[in-house]
């Protein structure tokens, strides 16, 4: 089988956190706050993660230096860097939440690379047509652990791309391939098959 796709490498725009700290209360609440950064260390906005035993989570952000045109930034980064969602102007906190707490859990998975000297490949392949996403098969988003050298970068796209033909519904992939604390991300966009 023949496959074309477009692979675009992405950024996050230098935006990186602050002062992150985790808490677990004794009554079983965990509790996360950090500071979301721009490059010269301005804190743009702090965020309180509150969430129970049971999942509900309560998010407060308390704005700091952020500016309009880093907001734009930011919702321009999220569209280029997961076009499967709709960012939308009127869900500002949400949108920036969600920057916020995907840029710490970045964040992390660089950190546990560094220190454990291990290759993470998070990824996730779905389907860009709306049509299909109330499809069974839905999406498939999966973190892989190799050791450092056991695999080539080729063969971890390789291998996602055989994932992604497994359903003729899917075509595009999110891949970041993090690697002794640094990351590479990618979005491959499937353009034709032929059999």
């Amino acid at each position: 089988m023949s496959v074309e796709y477009q692979k675009t490498q992405l950024s996050y725009g230098g935006y990186r956190p602050g002062r992150v700290i985790w808490i677990k209360l004794l009554n079983g609440q965990r509790v996360v706050k950090f500071n979301l950064l721009d490059r010269d260390g301005n804190v743009l906005f702090s965020i309180e993660q509150k969430s129970d035993k049971i999942g509900e989570i309560e998010n407060i952000i308390t704005y700091g230096t952020i500016t309009e045109e880093q907001i734009k930034d930011i919702q321009r980064i999220l569209t280029r860097n997961e076009p499967c969602y709709d960012w939308y102007d009127d869900d500002l906190e949400g949108t920036l939440e969600y920057f916020g707490n995907e840029i710490v859990r970045l964040n992390d998975l660089m950190r546990f690379t560094k220190k454990y000297n291990d290759i993470l490949v998070n990824y996730n392949i779905y389907s860009s047509d709306e049509e299909d996403e109330e499809s069974e098969s839905d999406d498939l988003c999966d973190l892989d652990f190799y050791e450092v050298g056991s695999i080539t970068r080729e063969a971890i796209e390789n291998n996602l791309v055989q994932k992604l033909l497994e359903h003729k519904e899917w075509d595009t992939i999110e891949m970041k391939i993090i690697e002794n604390g640094q990351i590479d991300s990618y979005l491959l966009e499937f353009e034709k098959r032929e059999e």
